[in-house]
This record gives structure tokens, C-alpha cells and sequence, in this order.
């Protein structure tokens, strides 16, 4: 009898920063989360944000601010590496 595999699925992570429409990080501090999952996070006053422990494959990444068009955008999370993301909310 082979001996299970005892290593469990990878997980990846998304880096970002989410800005208004001129690169700026925006005023307040953005919630940040993956569509169709509960892992969310709120961009720090830099608009840096991430994502730890998502599960490999295509996802939506979502940005939220009051008083600001939610930005959406497709990425691609690698097993056990990390992608990097901008979001772009606009007023």
C-alpha cells in the first residue's frame, strides 16, 4: 500500500493597492475582498491591501468605498505564489 500524499492543496495570495482613476491611493480605506468567497480585507491609508491564503485558479477581486464605483478585476492566483493587482474605484 503507497503512502497518501499528506499535502494539502496550495494556496496563493493577492497583492495590491486600489487608487482613484490618477494613481492616488483614495481617502479611506477601501474593503477589499474575493467575489464569490467570505476572505475579505480593507486597504491600508497607502491603498495597499492583501489577500493570503486564496485558492489557485481564476478569481474576481473586488473594491469597495462609499461614495465610489466598485472596481472589479479577473486574476489569475498560481499555486503557492502570489499575484499582484491594481483596482481602480472611481467617484
Amino acid at each position: 500500500i503507497a503512502p497518501q500524499d499528506s499535502v494539502a492543496q496550495g494556496v496563493g495570495t493577492i497583492t495590491g493597492r486600489v487608487t482613484d482613476t490618477a494613481g492616488r491611493p483614495v481617502i479611506g480605506r477601501a474593503t477589499v475582498s474575493v467575489r464569490g468567497t467570505k476572505m475579505t480585507t480593507s486597504a491600508g491609508v497607502d491603498g495597499r491591501f492583501v489577500l493570503r491564503g486564496v485558492s489557485p485558479g481564476k478569481h474576481d477581486v473586488v473594491a469597495r468605498l462609499v461614495g465610489y464605483a466598485m472596481a472589479t478585476t479577473p486574476v489569475a492566483v498560481p499555486d503557492g505564489g502570489t499575484v499582484s493587482v491594481r483596482l481602480v474605484i472611481v467617484s
